[in-house]
């Protein structure tokens, strides 16, 4: 009678952790790849293709993500000479931070860089926040745009860097092309 007693409460606690699990067994918010030049991450469901010459330095494949983490870092070809790039990461309980401002843009203002552009915009039913700074560096400017999209009690944030405001434009406004959803919302 133990025995069975025993075996019930392993059940119900396999059925509870499945009910606040909707994710799956196993999946992390780092749960992502790379094939060609399409990152998908399973956890969060969506994909992002970047630039297929573009190299890539850094790509999460398991693990927690508190309070931040890196997905994803690519780079385009002659960095750091050529400051074109992307980095895609997650923050923990962001999503509820007013105006969903990122940290990397919350830590922008305070490096003084200069904000320059702001905006929402949605991508497949999924609204976005945008902000544009403008950096200045000892011999250059530095652009980049910082886009947060809340998803699962979290932000995705998509940093794109840039050395002009029409190569970081053209990138930045890529991203609704470029960015599609395995899940829905």
């Amino acid at each position: 009678m133990r025995h069975l007693q025993l075996l019930a409460m392993l059940v119900l606690a396999g059925s509870l952790a499945a009910q606040q699990a909707p994710e799956g067994p196993g999946l992390t918010p780092k749960t992502g790849a790379v094939f060609d030049n399409l990152y998908t991450n399973v956890f969060f469901g969506f994909n992002f293709r970047f630039p297929p010459e573009w190299e890539i330095s850094f790509v999460a494949s398991d693990g927690s993500c508190a309070p931040e983490c890196v997905l994803l870092e690519v780079r385009a070809p002659g960095y750091p000479k050529v400051a074109r790039s992307v980095t895609v990461s997650a923050e923990a309980g962001a999503a509820a931070r007013p105006g969903h401002l990122a940290s990397a843009a919350l830590v922008l203002e305070k490096t003084g860089s200069r904000k320059i552009f702001d905006r929402q915009f949605e991508v497949g039913g999924h609204t976005l926040y945008r902000t544009d700074y403008r950096s200045q560096l000892v011999d250059s400017d530095l652009y980049q745009a910082v886009i947060a999209m809340p998803v699962k009690d979290y932000l995705i944030v998509f940093t794109f860097a840039a050395e002009s405001r029409k190569q970081l434009d053209s990138f930045a406004d890529g991203l609704a092309k470029d960015l599609t959803f395995t899940a829905a919302k």
